[in-house]
Formats: structure tokens, C-alpha cells, sequence
């Protein structure tokens, strides 16, 4: 055991002074620690005693000492205890005004992650609290806004993940991923549509008991004219909705009527022109063709504001050999082709794959002179939709490549 003299004590073993002895020593309920025979009461370091790691602080054990520690101030930082390594804890510990992250004991500095300690998520890079970070975080399958090294539930903002890419819009310091409306974000106001912010929006956005103009995923404050929002064009001044305004509005070259803030829509003369309505086109054509009814029509305008120029009689595709449906953009064009053992279609375009555009069949003189089928309105066709010579010239004259074409 440990015996005193002149002050300094001693490792005593069977009676004799052991000067080699380095280890921990029980006295009267301490433990001490012994280098070279004597305690050393400047020793501070982990040391290991049968299959456990203690703190020693000034000399001996300190049950109550909890820190980090390393082993001759080297290597591993390790979570101490109550004097010991606690190699089942895991969480944040704090070390000279800094916090780490121990997992299982020991510090991990290779973690970058949340942490969850006293009621609060913390953000740990590189093994410790970055009380700079503010940013968005992935974590079991939610993400999270962290402001200033933690979550702070009471934020509402936008933000983007690593500042770039898409905007998020964040509701007590995670994504509301069911958030569609307006979002206030350093004094502009934008449009929100699932969670996240939706540049391409242009039309209107009920907020408060006011609808709002959005242009490109915001309000710009300064956008007058008429707006389309489901099914119909209401009038906006400084990007809000007037329904006390009445009077004539033009939007791309036409007059509309404007009564308390609701523009009078064309009338729509048919099916086809219901139709045209919503489809759009890359140019400003629009190709229609209803094979009941033998009909093409050609549209002028945009998407919502198709203006029908035109309603011809053709002939499409026999039972046997239909003319496709569906949606086809205008693809080559070509002055003629011939077609079976005499004939000549002139002026074709293309709308998908072999079937095309082009005039009733003439025979093959250098001109379109003789017509040798001139059938229209009817069923007849092996898939190409014919017109008149004129029409088709038309159309390979005037329509644009990557004009759509509706088949129905």
C-alpha cells in the first residue's frame, strides 16, 4: 500500500519500497496514482487499471471530474465520466467553450450532422457545434433550416440548400412541403408551390382577401393589363386585381371588353375552336384537324388566345390506312413527291413520320395542272391529310417548322 514520509508517499509492496512501480493505488478510498514508486500530484491523464480507463486529476482519481481527455495528450479524445470513460455515451460534450460530438465515447471528428441534446438540434461539422452555419439540413428524411449552429423552430424564411439552386420555403424551421401561396422574403413577395419556389408561375395568387399578379415566380408591383387565371382574364393594375375597373382592354392586338375586372372572352364559334384553347404551339400557329368532320383549321395567337384564321375541307386517312392522332410538331417540307404508278402531290409538310400535309393528287406534268383524285371531304387518304392546291401551298408557304399539330 501507500506509506508516508517526510511528506512525499510511497508505493510499498511485501514491505519493500517498489521505485518501478507505475499504476493506481487504493488508499482509505482513494485512488491514487503512483509514478515510479511515489505519487504524482502533477499527473493528469487517462490511465488504464484492470480493463477500465480512469481520469487521474493532480494525483488521483476524481469521481467527479467529467471532461475530455486524450491519452498522454496525444491521439483520441475520449468522454469522461465521473472520473471514468463513459463508453456508452453519445451526444455533445462540452470542453473549454467549445461542444463535440462523442459517439460511443469517443470524440468523432469526422461527423457532420444534427445532434440532438437538451430539447435542441444542434449542427456538428467536422466533430463539433459550427455556431456560424446557417443553412438547410437533410436529416432522417426531412429538411431542416439551421440558424446559427442550431435549429431554430420559430423560423419562417426561404433558403436554399448550400445557397444555391432551388428556394425553399420554411415553416418553423423545416420545408412545408404542403405550402402553396405567396412567401415574404426580404421585402419581395414570391410564389410558393409545393415547398418550393416556382419561377416559371405566371398567373394570379389569392393572399389576405387579394389576388396578385405573379410574373415569373414574383410580384413585380408594376404589371398592368389582363392576366389569365382558370378559364378566364381579369384585369390587373400594380399587379392586383381591379374589380372596380370597366372599360376595353387590348391584349396581344384585340379588344376586350373589361367588366368589374372580368375581360369578355371571344365568343367560340365551335368544337375545334374550344379545343384550340388549350394546346400550345412554339410559333404563333396553331394546326387543328378533325378527321369527323373533314376539317382543318389554322390558328393565329398563344396559348389561351387562339384566334381561328381559317377552317379548310380535307381529306384524311380510309379505314384501313387512318390518319394518326395526337400531338405532332411541323417537321420537312417539300415542293412535291409522287405517289402510286401516275400521280403527283405538291406542296407537303410534314406532321409525323410519312404522314404529311399536301394537295389532292395531280398527275405528273411539271406543273399542277390535271388533278387525278380530287376528292375532299371524305375518308380516302393512306394516312396524309390532302388539301386543296392552295391550301396546302399555304401552309408550305406560311407555317412555321415546330408548329404543333392537333389530331383528333
Amino acid at each position: 500500500g501507500l506509506s508516508e514520509y517526510y511528506g512525499g508517499w510511497y508505493y510499498i509492496e511485501n514491505g519493500s519500497l517498489r521505485w518501478n512501480y507505475n499504476g493506481l493505488v487504493y488508499h482509505y478510498g482513494t485512488w491514487y496514482y503512483v509514478k515510479n514508486g511515489q505519487i504524482d500530484w502533477n499527473y493528469s491523464n487517462l490511465v488504464l487499471y484492470n480493463g477500465g480507463w480512469y481520469y487521474v486529476h493532480n494525483g488521483k482519481i476524481d469521481w467527479a471530474y467529467s471532461t475530455l481527455a486524450q491519452i498522454d495528450g496525444k491521439g483520441t479524445w475520449y468522454k469522461v465520466t465521473n472520473g471514468i470513460i463513459d463508453w456508452k455515451y453519445t451526444g455533445l460534450s462540452e470542453y473549454y467553450g467549445g461542444w463535440y460530438y462523442i459517439e460511443n465515447g469517443s470524440l468523432r471528428w469526422n461527423y457532420n450532422g444534427l445532434v440532438y441534446h437538451y430539447g435542441t438540434w444542434y449542427y456538428v461539422k467536422n466533430g463539433q457545434i459550427d455556431w456560424n452555419y446557417s443553412n438547410l439540413i437533410y436529416f432522417n428524411g426531412n429538411w431542416y433550416f439551421v440558424n446559427n449552429g442550431f435549429i431554430n423552430w420559430n423560423v419562417n424564411t426561404l433558403a436554399q440548400v448550400n445557397g444555391v439552386g432551388d428556394w425553399y420555403k420554411v415553416t418553423k424551421g423545416m420545408i412545408d412541403w404542403k405550402y402553396t401561396g405567396l412567401s415574404e422574403y426580404y421585402g419581395g413577395w414570391y410564389y410558393i408551390e409545393n415547398g418550393k419556389l416556382n419561377w416559371n408561375y405566371n398567373s394570379l395568387v389569392y393572399y389576405q382577401g387579394i389576388w396578385y399578379a405573379i410574373d415569373n415566380g414574383q410580384i413585380t408591383w408594376n404589371h398592368k393589363g389582363l392576366v389569365y387565371f382558370n378559364g378566364g382574364y381579369f384585369y390587373v393594375e400594380n399587379s392586383q386585381v381591379n374589380f372596380n375597373y370597366n372599360g376595353v382592354v387590348n391584349y396581344f392586338g384585340r379588344d376586350y371588353k373589361v367588366v368589374n375586372g372580368v375581360a369578355r372572352v371571344p365568343r367560340i364559334a365551335d368544337y375545334m375552336d374550344s379545343v384550340a384553347q388549350s394546346l400550345s404551339s412554339d410559333t404563333q400557329f396553331l394546326i387543328l384537324v378533325d378527321r369527323n368532320t373533314h376539317t382543318v383549321g389554322i390558328y393565329n395567337g398563344t396559348k389561351y388566345d387562339w384566334n381561328n384564321w381559317a377552317k379548310w375541307s380535307c381529306t384524311v386517312g380510309k379505314a384501313s390506312t387512318p390518319t394518326v392522332t395526337g400531338l405532332f410538331k411541323v417537321g420537312t417540307k417539300g415542293r412535291y413527291f409522287n405517289t402510286g404508278t401516275r400521280g403527283r402531290c405538291w406542296y407537303f409538310t410534314q406532321i409525323y413520320g410519312n404522314y404529311l400535309f399536301h394537295s389532292v393528287i395531280y398527275d405528273r406534268s411539271s406543273s399542277p395542272v390535271k388533278i387525278i383524285d380530287g376528292s375532299m371531304g371524305v375518308s380516302a387518304s393512306h394516312g396524309c391529310v390532302r388539301l386543296s392546291i392552295d391550301h396546302a401551298k399555304w401552309i408550305y408557304d406560311n407555317i412555321p417548322k415546330g408548329t404543333t399539330v392537333y389530331i383528333y
